[in-house]
């Protein structure tokens, strides 16, 4: 499987998901949504934007180097790109991050969170703030929710 391929089969199981949490969700991308949306966003849900990035499990270095001296471990874990093109300009109301394993696990994200980031690890094991966010479809609501204080 290609990483386009498991990119888009992806976001229909993110669709589904949405769809099964009581969301009625669009597909975005160039072709469809507002044209405000229509960079490369990859769903529309309650007129939220929506990036969706999956990532296989992988083993990557780590160096740090302490006093003066290198130090180089091996971790597992998690990598996402949150560029495009090189560019970090992106900027959904939403990220949903994917690690797919088996069963597959699902991070929903506020974008106000994730700036600045070129990419995004999870380490296993770990203790980082990304594991607060998993399996919180309700992040959704809340974002419609702000979104809606700020308009009034």
């Amino acid at each position: 499987m290609t990483r386009v391929e498991l990119h888009d089969r992806t976001v229909q199981l993110v669709r589904r998901a949405l769809a099964a949490n009581g969301f009625d969700v669009q597909p975005g991308g160039r072709r469809a949504g507002a044209r405000a949306a229509a960079t490369r966003f990859d769903l529309l849900a309650a007129d939220l934007t929506i990036a969706v990035r999956v990532a296989k499990r992988s083993v990557f270095q780590w160096r740090v180097a302490v006093n003066g001296r290198r130090y180089t471990y091996r971790y597992t874990g998690h990598r996402w790109n949150l560029h495009t093109r090189g560019s970090t300009r992106l900027r959904p109301d939403v990220w949903i991050f994917v690690a797919a394993t088996k069963p597959l696990r699902y991070f929903v994200v506020p974008g106000s969170r994730v700036q600045g980031f070129y990419t995004l690890t999870l380490r296993e094991p770990s203790k980082t703030w990304l594991l607060d966010y998993e399996n919180q479809w309700q992040t959704l609501r809340e974002c419609t929710v702000q979104r809606n204080k700020k308009a009034a």
